[in-house]
């Protein structure tokens, strides 16, 4: 990749860069190509000229970029699809290669690395279990730590210290951990990169 340089201040404007007169911004320079310039930091997909890499950083970006709320099945089905045109866009190069260069040429042997590293990443998205089981969500009295189940909390007293307990807390308590099952789904999605080259 090329070497990404910083300029503190802008001399003068590159409107058409987005660019003003004393703003920050970015450029670097392919070897074929000319100089290229970015008012904010460039992504992984910017600095590389092989279309492949451009499209599977871009993909690597997207699970980048995924909150709370984007994690539908149908948003991860999207983006596995488009790995699968990837890789099946990837397997189609390698087999209208001439076959004495498929297992012996350096492109067959990066076209058959990039097709496995396409299919272990769709595997690890399929694998990503999106359900939120609150069955096995913990609720504990807030007075003395005591694990309540739900016909405790619905009567309103902890058995243990006899002290109230309020809906409120209780919703608290789920709202919380309902959070905290989405960021370990979270989590494991941007985990998932593409390891190849």
């Amino acid at each position: 990749m090329p070497k990404v340089n910083t300029v503190n201040k802008a001399r003068k404007a590159y409107p058409e860069h987005g660019i003003k007169k004393g703003d920050t911004y970015y450029w670097w320079k392919f070897r074929f190509g000319g100089k290229v310039m970015s008012k904010s930091y460039p992504k992984a997909s910017q600095l590389t000229q092989s279309e492949f890499l451009s499209t599977v950083y871009g993909i690597v970006e997207q699970l980048e970029m995924l909150d709370g709320s984007d994690i539908t099945e149908s948003r991860l089905e999207d983006i596995i699809m488009d790995l699968e045109t990837l890789r099946d866009e990837t397997q189609d190069k390698f087999e209208n290669m001439p076959e004495q260069l498929q297992d012996t040429s350096e492109a067959g042997n990066l076209l058959q690395e990039r097709v496995e590293a396409l299919e272990n990443m769709i595997d690890a998205l399929q694998s990503v279990d999106l359900d939120i089981d609150e069955s096995v969500f913990e609720y504990t009295c807030p007075h003395c730590g005591e694990v309540l189940d739900e016909e405790q909390i619905e009567k309103g007293k902890c058995p243990e210290c006899k002290e109230e307990i309020s809906t409120e807390d209780y919703e608290e308590q789920k709202l919380v951990q309902h959070s905290e099952r989405e960021e370990e789904i979270l989590s494991e999605i941007q985990d998932i990169t593409y390891e190849g080259s």
